[in-house]
């Protein structure tokens, strides 16, 4: 199997080591799994009779059947994606949601595979006339798609808007043709367009509209009426006013008009879900900006577009509502006060209420070991919760204080958790087994990073003036005053993001500046390092680490010997990537960089092990999401990269006995999580190398259209893959940005430059370590004149 390949002249090359293998148990759940409701952007569908919502959160898109008041039945997955669109074609529903589409039978039950017949789009509008169905999405630009009933794309796309990618588009059938209309922000216009049965285009027309975002369109089974509204954020200086257009049967459309006023004049009122109720318009909206929404409203509309009287929901909008027709009632749903509401408006007393709408999905944040458990962040609605896994295995959770974000550290003992604020704290700390000591203890200053330095706990952040400081914070609870950390001598300095790390005697802070401007203004990815003793003197001033560009976010840690300064970032004249810079004990930077990857992972998690450092990453291999790591040894070599388990930005966490955790949310898609992501953990270990593969014999080739084939041998012994390093003329080997799997016995290069000056070689590697490296590869000298 052959992957082609651009090289990329930018990558170093990083000495390997052989690669410990992660040797994990089956993930299995930690968290406890609860059942709510919160405030969802949710469709509502009937097949006639049945009412159904549709809805996405982090665990893709969810169907709840709407049974009777305090029913049970909870979301169900269906789909990937987010931002779904639900028709009923008179036989079973279609769901799309950006480039997936779900079949479903009259219940709701997916019916065969998902399919992805159109390129990836960041919403989709999706109607039917009962013979096909047509999709419009952005994809780039504004794309209609014509499908199968079946969900397969029958033509290829027409291009409605070749330039705009619009805010919202909506499209309706009247039975028989389509119509729809799509908004262009930055353009002031919304455009219409109408489709014969069979999906091609008719007509098209541009409105003029001042930065126009929500649109609506339905169909009263013969022609359509178009609603949108002018800059639905209070900063677009929208008029306060719905516009409408009439379109015929035959494209035919009537002028602009306005349909209604907000009473306050500058009031947005923002256009949501538009049904034809049978003998009038429903429309559903919002008062107030986009994000800023007060109140939401149903309004009734003539065939002729005259505005009628509107109903208010309940509450304190959030989320868009949306309307059905079942059974010749009007429905409508919408989020309110933090929750989903159903209501049946043809008969206002006879409200679909439920408490729960799906588990609630989780996502892990941090976790620290101590010496007889392991703590564990995580958020899930309706907040931030907290967990403690003895080493006994038993569980106990809480749900923590709202804030900004959150750090923990560790004893070894007891655990401290800090709410950072701006530019204030708050500590608490809990025992071994989850309990509070002692808690709400006030920090004067944000809360960076916090340390245990053998005797106290040290915390880094900027005070309310942004200078950096430190406070001592005693295992008691006792808060000593701040002490300002050495700065660079010239400018003006805010500093920010900084990390902690200790050797047991002194303290390494790296932090980057804020902002610093001596002119002209240099980069806001400088990183700056300075050595304390435990009293917060400095030990040496401090020092210059490195330009790395627009910093994504960076950590420290004291590997035995050196401190790993470990950062996600974009360095100047290098792409993007995990780098590591080693700095001594004496607060020394190496100046030699290490390249752990050069793609855009942002996040990522480090941990301590007898082998090393390991730094692992969320990627995505062959379309697979997966967790991905390599170890970094005290002399800076580094391991081939491993994949292991369900990638979803999971943690590395060191345990008490040597042992590592991978904590992670994976996506349970059976009972009882319903396709909600839920906290797992596997305990596991990394063993040392044992035997490993035979070298690869390389061979190097030129094809016809002046590409690279590079082919290698498989050796007798297990491979777990293989990795592909080259160089140009005088250059240093360069490692190739892949790993190979192993079922891959070549690759395909386009060289940047003449062929004949690049050469390859290649090591195979195993969980017992990688292979000695393959003979230098490079054409032969007969093939050297080919052109």
């Amino acid at each position: 199997m052959t992957r082609l390949l651009a090289i990329l002249a930018s990558l170093v090359a990083s000495t390997l080591v052989a690669a410990p293998a992660f040797q994990f148990g089956e993930p299995f759940p930690l968290t406890n799994t609860r059942y709510e409701n919160h405030s969802v952007d949710v469709k509502l569908a009937a097949n006639g009779s049945d009412v159904f919502i549709v809805w996405s959160d982090t665990g893709g898109v969810k169907i709840r059947k709407l049974g009777a008041a305090g029913d049970t039945i909870l979301g169900r997955p269906i789909a990937n994606g987010s931002a779904p669109a639900i028709v009923w074609t008179g036989q079973h529903f279609i769901v799309a949601a950006r480039n997936h589409v779900r079949l479903l039978d009259a219940q709701g039950v997916p019916i065969g595979a998902e399919t992805a017949p159109v390129p990836y789009a960041y919403q989709t509008a999706l109607a039917t006339n009962g013979r096909n169905a047509m999709l419009i999405g952005p994809s780039p630009g504004t794309r209609a798609y014509v499908l199968s009933l079946q969900g397969v794309a029958t033509s290829g796309e027409q291009v409605i808007d070749p330039v705009t990618s619009p805010w919202m588009a909506a499209i309706a059938s009247n039975g028989t043709g389509y119509a729809s209309i799509h908004s262009d922000v930055n353009g002031n216009r919304v455009q219409i367009t109408t489709f014969d049965a069979d999906g091609m285009l008719r007509t098209r027309q541009d409105i003029d509209s001042h930065a126009p975002r929500n649109v609506v369109i339905a169909s009263d089974g013969k022609d359509y009426l178009a609603i949108w509204s002018d800059g639905d954020r209070i900063q677009d200086g929208g008029d306060g006013k719905l516009h409408a257009v009439r379109v015929q049967s035959d494209g035919t459309m009537s002028s602009p008009f306005v349909l209604t006023t907000a009473p306050a004049g500058d009031t947005p009122l923002v256009p949501a879900s538009l049904v034809w109720s049978g003998n009038h318009y429903a429309l559903a909206l919002n008062v107030g900006a986009i994000w800023q929404f007060r109140s939401t409203q149903v309004a009734s509309i003539s065939r002729e577009g005259a505005f009628g009287s509107a109903t208010a929901l309940d509450g304190t909008a959030y989320n868009y509502p949306s309307l059905a027709i079942a059974n010749g009632h009007l429905l409508a749903a919408w989020g309110s006060d933090g929750v989903t509401k159903v209501r049946d408006l043809t008969a206002p007393l006879d409200d679909r209420a439920f408490t729960t709408l799906t588990a609630s999905p989780q996502s892990v944040f941090r976790a620290v070991s101590g010496s007889d458990s392991t703590l564990l962040l995580w958020t899930e609605y309706p907040g931030w919760h907290m967990g403690v896994r003895r080493n006994d295995g038993s569980w106990s959770e809480r749900l923590l204080s709202n804030s900004i974000s959150k750090r923990i550290a560790t004893d070894g003992r007891g655990f401290v958790v800090a709410d950072f604020n701006d530019r204030t704290g708050v500590a608490t700390y809990y025992e071994s087994d989850g309990t509070p000591r002692w808690s709400n203890v006030s920090i004067p200053i944000s809360v960076d990073d916090i340390l245990w330095n053998g005797r106290e706990f040290l915390i880094t952040g900027t005070d309310s003036s942004g200078t950096l400081k430190a406070v001592r914070l005693s295992a008691s609870g006792a808060v000593s005053p701040t002490v300002p950390l050495a700065a660079i001598g010239y400018g003006t300095m805010s500093a920010g993001w900084s990390q902690l790390a200790t050797d047991g005697r002194n303290i390494l802070v790296v932090y980057r500046p804020l902002f610093f401007c001596v002119q002209p203004c240099t980069s806001y990815g400088m990183l700056y390092g300075l050595l304390l003793d435990r009293d917060l003197k400095a030990v040496s001033p401090s020092f210059f680490i490195g330009d790395v560009g627009y910093l994504n976010r960076h950590a420290l840690i004291w590997d035995g010997t050196q401190y790993l300064a470990i950062y996600s970032a974009s360095p100047t004249g290098s792409p993007a990537g995990i780098f590591v810079t080693r700095i001594s004990q004496a607060g020394v930077p190496d100046p030699n960089r290490i390249d752990l990857t050069h793609s855009a992972e942002s996040a990522f998690s480090i941990a301590s092990t007898k082998f090393g450092t390991a730094v692992m990453w969320f990627a995505l291999r062959d379309g697979a999401a997966v967790d991905e790591a390599r170890f970094v040894a005290a002399n800076g070599s580094v391991s081939p990269a491993e994949s292991f388990g369900a990638g979803s930005n999971g943690l590395l966490v060191s345990q008490s006995d040597g042992k590592l955790a991978h904590i992670t949310a994976q996506t349970m898609g059976t009972e009882p999580y319903f396709g909600s992501p839920h906290v797992t953990m596997a305990i596991g270990d990394v063993v040392p190398p044992a035997r490993v593969p035979d070298a690869p014999k390389i061979s190097v080739t030129l094809d016809a259209d002046q590409k690279l084939r590079v082919q290698w041998t498989v050796p007798p012994q297990p491979v777990a893959g293989y990795r592909v390093e080259y160089k140009a003329l005088n250059q240093e080997w360069m490692e190739l940005e892949a790993w190979f799997r192993p079922t891959e016995r070549s690759l395909v290069v386009k060289p940047a430059g003449d062929p004949a000056t690049y050469a390859f070689r290649v090591r195979a590697w195993s969980d017992s370590g990688t292979s000695a490296y393959s003979a230098q590869g490079s054409l032969p000298a007969k093939r050297r004149s080919v052109r």
